[in-house]
């Protein structure tokens, strides 16, 4: 077929047009168009009227072209319609194999036009990331995908860090989502096995009171030395083990607890089970474990993932029962070693955290006590 290229104001657009574009998409066209040109021909017919290329054109005529390449057709009324709806029918456009996808998503996502051209539109897009519900109005469902890639996430985390909150071990940001949605404001948190004061910190600035447990002796003795104590009120990091301090404070109304897992911790069994018998009723445990890698060049990976899944089909005795499984995906390179193995159990295929979510009651009269969370985000 022979490409012409013809003055945009002598093309026509048909009023029949049934396709549509968001501003926000428009702009990534137009973006596209002044990066690499109009790549892609507008199908037009013999009168000059377009029948697939609309928004193209007039992308096109927004990044500042005069003329636009046009292959020409000589078609019926109907069959004009006809291919107009095709040409725009994601019945018979195929998908993207996500894994390939994600290999070439990531080879792209440091260029400085990666927002500007909307790549980041098409980051897992099946993995039911719109579900993700507060419980201050619907229950999660059974299994929830949050980002931490995207930019507003990133930028949370860096004013964290601005403000002297450390974000080497888990986002911060990821600890302040947690606290919104699974305690009320000016709740008791009880974090078991920090590693550094960032919980804590981040409970502290949102209004929460908090206490930081070690699970044991060994871990408390390891860690001790990178614990911060910060001066802010209501935060306490209690130097004991979880057994000593529930014999000491019999009667702690604990809001949430959040249990960085450890494989090795001979306290599990407490921590989900009795432990919710200390708690106040109708309140949320997390259980939070990391899918990593620990060998590059063998391909290894290491996860907490099988103590999870412990949790996950025990429920602990009848005392929790599972809320909702959120994975977080970390704002780091794919694990492309991993990715092969672990697409057999689920189609994350990056380097992400597990977020078990409990409940040690009802968890439909818990978020009676939670304030409405706003879910808005600034495009800007």
């Amino acid at each position: 077929m022979k490409i012409e290229h013809i003055n945009i104001n002598q093309l026509k657009f048909d009023e029949r047009n049934p396709r549509i574009i968001d501003k926000d998409e428009f702009a990534g066209l137009v973006s596209s168009i002044k990066t690499f040109g109009l790549v892609d021909p507008v199908i037009i017919n013999h009168d000059n009227t377009i029948i697939g290329g609309h928004q193209r054109t007039r992308a096109a005529q927004a990044a500042g072209l005069t003329d636009v390449p046009c292959i020409r057709l000589n078609l019926d009324e109907h069959d004009k319609i006809k291919l107009n709806v095709l040409l725009n029918s994601q019945a018979i456009s195929g998908r993207y194999d996500e894994l390939k996808l994600e290999e070439i998503l990531d080879e792209l996502k440091f260029d400085q036009d990666y927002l500007e051209l909307r790549l980041d539109k098409l980051e897992i897009k099946d993995l039911d990331t719109e579900r993700l519900i507060s419980p201050s109005g619907t229950k999660l469902m059974p299994e929830s995908v949050i980002d931490g890639r995207k930019l507003d996430w990133i930028k949370s985390d860096e004013l964290w860090a601005e403000s002297g909150v450390d974000t080497g071990e888990r986002s911060p940001t990821l600890y302040q989502t947690l606290y919104e949605w699974f305690c009320p404001q000016g709740g008791l948190i009880m974090h078991i096995n920090p590693t550094n004061g960032a919980p804590g910190l981040v409970a502290a600035k949102n209004g929460y009171n908090f206490i930081g447990l070690q699970a044991n002796d060994a871990d408390l003795e390891a860690e001790a030395a990178e614990i911060l104590t910060p001066d802010d009120g209501g935060l306490a990091y209690v130097n004991g083990d979880i057994t000593g301090y529930f014999i000491d404070h019999p009667d702690q109304t604990v809001d949430l607890v959040l249990y960085d897992m450890n494989t090795e911790d001979k306290h599990s069994d407490l921590l989900l089970s009795d432990l919710a018998k200390k708690m106040k009723p109708n309140r949320f445990i997390i259980a939070i474990g990391n899918y990593e890698r620990s060998d590059v060049k063998n391909g290894g990976a290491i996860n907490d993932i099988p103590h999870l899944t412990k949790c996950y089909i025990d429920d602990y005795n009848g005392q929790v029962d599972l809320y909702n499984h959120i994975i977080f995906i970390e704002n780091t390179d794919t694990s492309k070693y991993a990715a092969k193995n672990f697409n057999n159990v689920r189609k994350v295929a990056r380097i992400h955290t597990d977020v078990m979510v409990y409940t040690n009651g009802d968890p439909d009269k818990a978020i009676d006590d939670f304030a409405t969370i706003d879910f808005s985000t600034d495009e800007k």
